[in-house]
């Protein structure tokens, strides 16, 4: 059933949205494959499930995803081939062309929201697969970055990392300008 939750999810944000809450849905990566790996024989059946999660869930509203390292396991194609047919809004700060030195995904983005501008961007820790062409910047520095950068221009700034509370724990008094962190290697 490559659906899942999905109809869970759908009801429960319907009744957010019946309340006369237009909600933003964020996810801080991982969630198109359940490995880094194909299992044999499994590859179009994950494809389906990672397409049919990604198209149900942009339908619900705006959705914002952080590419972590499960994301690639079908490759860098398959996430920009969703991204031009889905109204997924992919972020990564900090994974770019290894050639052209460009970021791949859009870095940030604020929106507002109930007379609030909310920032939010993503970084992702590592990629722990060989991917070519695919750089990923210091995960800690670019969000240090980004939080200089969009601090001033927002109310509310969120950070998406694809890490967990392990690894960027011990930073987290260098992020204080960040108001929430959403982990998606965590529980």
């Amino acid at each position: 059933n490559p659906l899942g939750g999905l109809p869970r999810r759908a009801t429960y944000i319907n009744q957010v949205k019946s309340s006369g809450i237009d909600p933003i849905l964020i996810d801080a990566g991982d969630s198109m494959f359940e490995s880094y790996y194909f299992a044999k024989g499994k590859e179009a059946s994950a494809k389906l499930r990672a397409k049919t999660v990604m198209e149900h869930t942009a339908k619900m509203g705006d959705y914002y995803y952080n590419v972590g390292v499960q994301d690639f396991t079908a490759g860098l194609d398959f996430i920009k081939d969703m991204e031009k047919e889905t109204r997924v809004n992919f972020l990564s700060a900090n994974l770019y062309d290894q050639k052209s030195d460009t970021l791949l995904f859009n870095d940030h983005i604020i929106l507002e929201r109930d007379n609030l501008k909310i920032g939010m961007f993503g970084v992702t820790r590592e990629l722990q697969i060989e991917l070519k062409n695919i750089k990923v910047g210091d995960y800690i520095v670019t969000a240090k970055q980004k939080i200089n950068e969009l601090r001033s221009q927002v109310d509310i700034l969120v950070m998406l990392v694809n890490a967990t509370q392990t690894h960027f724990g011990p930073h987290v008094k260098e992020l204080n300008g960040v108001d929430y962190i959403f982990s998606s290697l965590e529980t």
